[in-house]
């Protein structure tokens, strides 16, 4: 038989499926909807996705054992569905798109504002509010009015340190501290974090800077997170969450022609600029 064990944190929406063996030693195959996994030869998997799953227990010149679950998994309550999250209102204006990725409000009576021809279209998009307001040119495809059925994870915090970095223009650094006061990188620098649990209180870079990781890294900023026109963010695409815990001026920005790929999780506002309109149009 397959049991389901529900996620929960950034996992949440997702569930894992264990195999139960009824001899030791077996040797497990997985399946979704007749297709192979082969990336997975343990007895449990963790899946986000709707389908078929089988598993086939075999041990030694036995004959295998086979059970299979149906799973159906809600997008709108996965955590990892969502491109933006918000428990107040998110406006999308100045021809910004999402292409990937739901939108969601958490509070009642807020708003999700797309406008100035902005979108939120794509065969995976969604947005869901309590409330729309659409104009200018715009298109939200699948619109579902009320609220997303996700619990926002702990919110995690480190202290940060008293060092501060400032990587020069078109210079490299290695950081391989566990906590800064402030971060700096001017024009095309690059810094690469090593550690997997990084501090600090600010965190900025200049136009067209990289930043690396080693690995997968949890990143906590305590004020402050900026990044100029033209940054490349974890282009290794490893599991990076930075928590950032600012409040009144201090934005999570992100300019134009950035590339950030990782999860910010902030207690303040996030601004990602796009493109700047031309004689007023966008």
């Amino acid at each position: 038989s397959i049991l389901e064990t529900s996620l929960s944190g950034f996992c949440q929406g997702g569930v894992e499926l264990s195999a139960v063996a009824t001899e030791p030693g077996a040797t497990f195959t997985w399946t979704v909807d007749s297709d192979p996994l082969y990336s997975v030869s343990g007895e449990s998997i963790r899946t986000t996705l709707s389908g078929t799953y089988t598993v086939t227990a075999s041990n030694g010149d036995c004959d295998g054992l086979t059970a299979s679950y149906s799973l159906s998994v809600t997008p709108q309550d996965l955590l990892s569905a969502y491109t933006i999250l918000a428990t107040e209102e998110v406006h999308l204006h100045g021809n910004a798109q999402v292409v990937n990725g739901g939108v969601g409000v958490l509070n009642t009576n807020e708003e999700l504002k797309v406008h100035e021809a902005s979108t939120i279209v794509g065969t995976t998009t969604f947005g869901i509010a309590p409330l729309f307001d659409i104009t200018n040119g715009s298109v939200v495809t699948n619109q579902i009015t009320g609220n997303p059925g996700i619990t926002l994870p702990d919110f995690l915090v480190m202290p940060y340190g008293t060092m501060d970095v400032e990587v020069p223009e078109n210079g490299f650094y290695q950081a391989t501290g566990v906590a800064y006061h402030k971060v700096k990188l001017k024009k095309n620098a690059t810094i690469v974090f090593t550690q997997d649990n990084v501090s600090m209180k600010e965190f900025e870079t200049d136009d067209n800077s990289t930043v690396k990781f080693s690995g997968c890294t949890y990143l906590y900023i305590d004020k402050k997170m900026k990044m100029d026109k033209g940054t490349l963010f974890n282009p290794e695409n490893f599991e990076v969450t930075a928590y950032v815990a600012n409040s009144g001026k201090d934005k999570v920005e992100v300019k134009e022609g950035s590339v950030f790929n990782g999860n910010v999780y902030a207690t303040g506002e996030i601004k990602a600029k796009g493109k700047e309109p031309k004689d007023g149009n966008p």
